[in-house]
């Protein structure tokens, strides 16, 4: 079962003189059952989760002229959440755990345009985070991250657009008990340029390289049972080759269609993963990842009728991530855990002024559950398959009220994404939402 409440507020003022403020709010809690693993003569799972979100922030942007431009943010977050559990995996066979973590964010944003095709931007973010658990051996982190990006924008006509820059990364690491981590300087430069070939053509290609730099979250280093302390931060190096055709003719029952095809090659060092053991996942380094993939997308629309729009979506990946840390290793080469080589979704959604329908399916290919690519450790692939319907609905003083209804795993498809924790089977919900 799962209760949750959600509220949000927005304000927004326009002050004149080129000068506005947003201000937002948020507020959600939840308490829910968890799935348990499948373990005979156990048909139950008692853990519990409880789950509790809050932040504000504001952004205020001010435009000097054509070509001074700036914005500045502020975002204050807070998450709080226990966890509770009975049962053998559990140290005395009971758990609990309470968490809560808060977060303190300031930015702000320079942008000069010295002319109509260059753009040169400042950011600089200033963040702090702090974390305590209810376990006395909580060492009670805090990190002060400052991340400052320079970029340049070029576009001299058209056809051409081409962006550089880099982020510089810089951390502070404290402890209250136990070894402080080490504090990080990392530069991430980035590259990229568009170029349409041909002119009045919707056709663009687009080439990048970006350094990337990750460092582990809190949760990755000290939650409890899946905390790993001694986590080095992932990097990345990504390259990336891509292509985008939506045609300019279309038929008076083809609204339009976008066509989208990326090529990436990422060579990963320290790549951050949840590994499962025996009960709970932990989280672990891979020494070096290399991935190479495929993107495609198709969308089209069409209006078949007056009073009626079909939209047709359709993507697929394929993926080659392999641990080549060693060559001694046994799964040197080998596919990282629960990435599958292929995956892919369909989907047709109708609309028209009753009701609006919609149809898809979700399609995953087989995976291996550990290391070592071996029949043993294969999870087999799978389609989920699901249907909603939903309405808008009138009301008075400008309200809307909409009324969703979803029947999800409609061939009821026997089925794990994480091994041992199958998904549940065919299952319906029903949501209302009221916009006013």
């Amino acid at each position: 079962a799962i209760e949750s409440h959600r509220i949000e507020l927005g304000l927004y003022h326009d002050f004149g003189s080129n000068a506005t403020l947003d201000l937002k709010g948020l507020y959600y809690y939840s308490r829910r059952g968890l799935p348990g693993a499948v373990i005979y003569y156990n048909p139950r799972s008692t853990e519990k989760l409880w789950d509790q979100d809050a932040f504000l922030q504001a952004n205020f942007h001010k435009t000097f002229s054509e070509k001074w431009r700036m914005q500045a943010q502020a975002k204050y977050s807070h998450s709080w959440n226990r966890h509770k559990g009975k049962g053998i995996e559990f140290t005395n066979g009971f758990f609990k755990e309470t968490m809560r973590q808060d977060e303190y964010y300031v930015s702000a944003t320079g942008l000069y345009a010295p002319t109509g095709n260059i753009q040169i931007s400042l950011a600089q973010d200033i963040i702090a985070n702090t974390l305590s658990t209810s376990f006395p051996e909580c060492p009670y982190p805090r990190r002060i991250s400052y991340i400052t990006a320079l970029n340049a924008k070029y576009e001299p006509a058209e056809f051409l657009l081409a962006n550089a820059g880099g982020v510089l990364y810089i951390t502070d690491e404290h402890v209250k008990y136990g070894k402080t981590p080490d504090n990080f300087r990392q530069l991430a430069p980035a590259a990229s340029i568009r170029i349409s070939p041909l002119p009045g053509q919707n056709l663009y290609t687009r080439f990048l390289y970006k350094g990337t730099f990750r460092l582990p979250s809190f949760n990755d280093m000290y939650y409890y049972r899946i905390g790993n302390t001694g986590l080095k931060p992932e990097k990345a190096r990504e390259f990336n080759a891509g292509i985008t055709y939506s045609p300019n003719y279309v038929t008076h029952w083809l609204e339009s269609v976008i066509i989208t095809a990326d090529w990436y090659y990422n060579r990963v060092t320290d790549k951050i993963v949840a590994i499962p053991t025996t009960f709970a996942w932990k989280m672990q380094n891979y020494g070096k990842v290399h991935a190479t993939g495929v993107d495609v997308n198709i969308q089209a629309v069409f209006k078949p009728l007056q009073w009626a729009e079909l939209t047709l979506q359709g993507a697929y990946t394929w993926q080659k991530a392999i641990d080549v840390t060693s060559k001694n290793k046994k799964n040197y080469r080998h596919q990282l855990p629960y990435t599958p080589r292929n995956n892919g979704n369909v989907s047709i959604t109708i609309k028209t002024p009753w009701i609006t329908a919609g149809y898809s399916i979700v399609c995953v290919g087989k995976r291996y559950y550990l290391a070592q690519n071996l029949p043993e450790n294969e999870i087999a692939g799978y389609q989920d398959h699901s249907l909603s319907i939903q309405r808008d609905f009138k009301l008075r003083h400008g309200c809307i009220l909409n009324l969703k209804g979803d029947l999800l795993n409609l061939t009821n498809e026997q089925y794990d994404v994480i091994k041992y924790y199958p998904m549940p089977g065919r299952n319906w919900r029903i949501t209302a939402s009221l916009t006013f």
